[in-house]
Formats: C-alpha cells, structure tokens, sequence
C-alpha cells in the first residue's frame, strides 16, 4: 500500500484501539505546515471534550512497515504514544488559553521544572563526593604540626575521629576542599568522556537491511528499455551518465546457479529483449539464437554466428582484414605459432624462430603488396606451396624467393623483403618444406582458416549486432 492508503487504515483502525483509554477521542488526517523544516500529512487526535490535541507524522512508521515489521506492532506503538501523550498533558483551562502570559509561565515553568530535576540526578554524584570531602578539609585543618611531613603522620590518627561524625563539615575551608575535590572528578569524567570512543548502541551486530523501492529508485533509467532486469522490481539505468553523477554504477553482473537453475531463461533471455545494445552471446547449446534470434531481427539487429564446431553453419573470419602495422603483422604470427605447436615440447628454438621470420615475411608481402582480395590465408598457403628448397643447390630460386627479389629492387628496405633476407640466412641448412608445410596444414586443417565467400569482416561503430559463439 502506498502511504495515503497506510494513513487511512491506521485512522480507522486506531480509533477502535483508543476507545477504551480516550473515549470518544477524534482521530482525522491533518496537513501540518511548518515555518521551520518539513510539512507533512499525518493525524489529528483529540480527546473527547478537550481542546488539545495530539498530531503525528506517520512517515517514520510507514517507513518501518515498508522495512518488514509487522502492522499490528506499528498500531500498537502508535496508540501507546498517543495515550502517554494524552496523559502527560498539561491542566490548561479555556480561560487559560486565552491568556498569552499565563501559558507562558506555565510552560516556562514547568520547562525550568525539568530542567533542574535532570540537572540535579546528573550531578547528585559530585556533590555527595563534595560533601563526604569536607570531612577530609576538617580532618586537614584539625592535624598538627609543623610542617606538611608532621600534619600528614597526624592525619591518619584523626581521619577515624572527623569521620564518626555523619553530618558534613561546613567550615569555610572544609566546603572549599569538597567543592575542589567535586569539581575535579567533575572535570575528569568530562574530559574522558569527551575522548571516549563513539559507540553505535544497539547496532552491535551490523546495522544491514534489505533494501526497499526507494533505495534503488535513483539508479532505474524512467525508461523500461533503458534498464538491466534484475528482478523483478529491480532495474540498473545502462547510461554511465546520468544526472546524479554519484548513481553511475558498473554494469557487469554475475549470476550463480546450478544447471536447470533458470539462469539463461530468467536473466539472460529478458535481457536480450531489452534490445538496448549490441551483444556478444556464448552460446554452446546453439538455442539462445534460435529462441531470441527472430526477435531481434525484428528490431533491426544484425545476426553473425561464429561456429567453432560445425564451420558450415559458421561465418567466416579473417584475421587479414585487421592489420593495420607491422605491430599487427607481428601480434598474428605469433597467435599462429602459439596456437599450432601442439601440447607437447616445442623442440629446438631454431625451428620456432625460423618458421616466425618466415611467417612474418609472407604475411607482410601479403599485407602491403597484394590486392585486398587476396588477403587471406589461402594466398599464404600458395606462398608456401610455391616455395621449393634444394639443400643441394642454395643458388636455386623459387617463384617465392624471385617476388622478394623483385620487391627487393623497387624497397630495399621494406619490412618484408628484411624478414625475408633472415629467414633466407640459413635457407640452405633448413628444410623449410618440411618443417612449415607441416606446421600450417595442421593450422589451417585445425582453425579452418581458407577463406570462404562470404567471410566476416567486424568493425567498430558498424550497425546494433549480435554475435553468437
């Protein structure tokens, strides 16, 4: 219920709980305007042939009701207030009321009344202990002797004597003495007080709740599209911008289930339709896009399907199309040799710098000097079917060492044809035939990498995408 309809329940069912202690009192709602702080729509309650009533904001005990405690435990307390209210009111007659300095010295007085009495229980300690202490001043002033050494031995002969007497000293000295030593354990137990620690009373163990509407309210976009789900009532705005710049908050979420638990049906899939960003979806049993791919092609997204198992159902991919330096060139070849040497040893280190200078050389001829159609990996198989070492003959040139040659004369130093004069350095002792065809057959039997019509190009700021895995 909302906090009209919580204000009205409680007006009727608290003028059943006062019947008995205020007989026929008047309870109503009542708009409370203040000069100072906050107005507020609370409860009128007027006992029956009174002139002074009792208001109340009910804010606090809505508050209390949305946190979980119990309806009738709030009627409850708001009833037992009312009645010590009422019968702690002061006697003020009408005539009383009409007259302005009669209710000011009424409650003047009775504030100064109250006033006194705590003051008084607060330093009752201090001036019992002051009191008791003058009997110390009668004792002081009553030993002899001639210097402080002699009054101190003769002290503890007549404390016995100053002390059978119950009443306290009220010599002028005594009292002094009594007032200092009050004062002083006055003045101690403020000065520890004042440098005690802040203790959070009652809320010894953790002062947690569960949140409530209000606590994730300002963090909800107004717009439902614009939101994450994540229950029911509970939403997180996708903007990182929004007014209040201390609501912006990360937008990962973990959910933690068994299998069967419900994760990808209550999380994942509402989320999908949301259809406020791209996506990017593992989908190893291959339902998501069968389930949510209509969907989203209705509201204008684009589908790729990138199947490592089954490749003809899979768009293709070509890492060529992302070269953009010879950073890039290098970052490739390693990714290539990285992903092909098997799980077992990796052997000599020679085999692996050779192959990565020969990779490297290709793949940067590749990238600089051949149309963009031809920039995939099957123009680099065609290289490294193309190339024929003698280790008889290392005078020998093969179509591949004559395109370098040439490139060598029109780009003496481009980057591929440098690559290429390292890898040649040992051309006539490494039977590169052997060693690479081997290497990527198995790279490309294994990534499926030739290209194929069709393939998939990704780029930034393209049109809303999902892309499932």
């Amino acid at each position: 219920m909302d906090y009209r309809e919580f204000l009205e329940q409680i007006k009727k069912d608290l003028s059943e709980r006062l019947s008995g202690v205020l007989e026929g009192a008047t309870v109503d709602t009542t708009q409370v305007d203040k000069l100072q702080g906050r107005s507020y729509e609370g409860l009128s309650i007027v006992p029956e042939g009174s002139i002074i009533g009792l208001t109340m904001d009910l804010q606090p005990y809505f508050q209390m009701f949305n946190d979980g405690i119990s309806y009738e435990n709030i009627v409850e307390q708001i009833a037992d207030r009312a009645a010590g209210a009422y019968a702690d009111r002061p006697a003020v007659t009408a005539e009383d009321i009409g007259s302005y300095e009669a209710v000011k010295d009424m409650g003047g007085a009775r504030s100064m009344t109250d006033k006194a009495r705590k003051l008084l229980i607060l330093n009752l300690p201090y001036v019992i202990l002051g009191l008791i202490a003058t009997n110390f001043g009668e004792a002081w002033r009553l030993a002899e002797g001639a210097d402080i050494s002699e009054k101190l031995l003769a002290l503890f002969g007549i404390l016995p004597a100053a002390f059978q007497n119950p009443l306290p000293s009220f010599h002028p000295l005594d009292l002094l003495i009594g007032l200092m030593c009050g004062a002083a354990l006055r003045l101690a137990v403020y000065l520890r007080g004042k440098n005690a620690k802040k203790y959070r009373h009652n809320v010894e163990y953790g002062s947690a709740r569960w949140g409530t509407a209000a606590d994730i309210a300002p963090f909800i976009a107004p717009k439902f599209e614009d939101n994450i789900i994540l229950t029911k009532t509970e939403r997180l705005m996708m903007s990182n911008r929004p007014k209040n710049p201390a609501n912006a908050r990360n937008k990962n979420v973990l959910i933690v289930g068994g299998s069967g638990s419900g994760k990808t049906r209550f999380w994942l899939k509402p989320n999908l339709l949301q259809c406020h960003s791209s996506y990017v979806v593992t989908d190893p049993k291959g339902s998501i896009v069968c389930e949510c791919g209509n969907a989203l092609l209705k509201h204008g997204y684009r589908i790729k399907i990138f199947n490592t198992i089954n490749f003809q159902k899979s768009m293709r991919y070509n890492p060529f199309a992302y070269l953009h330096s010879e950073k890039d060139i290098l970052k490739l070849v390693t990714t290539l040799i990285a992903n092909t040497k098997g799980d077992g040893k990796s052997g000599d280190e020679f085999w692996t710098k050779a192959e990565t200078l020969l990779y490297t050389a290709l793949i940067g001829y590749i990238h600089y000097e051949a149309p963009e159609e031809e920039q995939n990996f099957a123009t680099l198989i065609e290289f490294i079917n193309a190339m024929e070492v003698r280790e008889d003959d290392e005078e020998f040139q093969n179509p591949v060492d004559m395109m370098f040659e040439d490139l060598k004369k029109r780009d003496p130093n481009h980057f591929a044809v440098r690559q290429y004069a390292k890898y040649k350095l040992a051309a006539g002792v490494v039977c590169s035939k052997r060693l690479l065809n081997q290497a990527v057959g198995k790279s490309l039997r294994t990534h499926n990498l030739k290209p194929k019509k069709g393939a998939q190009v990704m780029r930034k700021n393209e049109k809303i995408t999902a892309l499932y895995e």
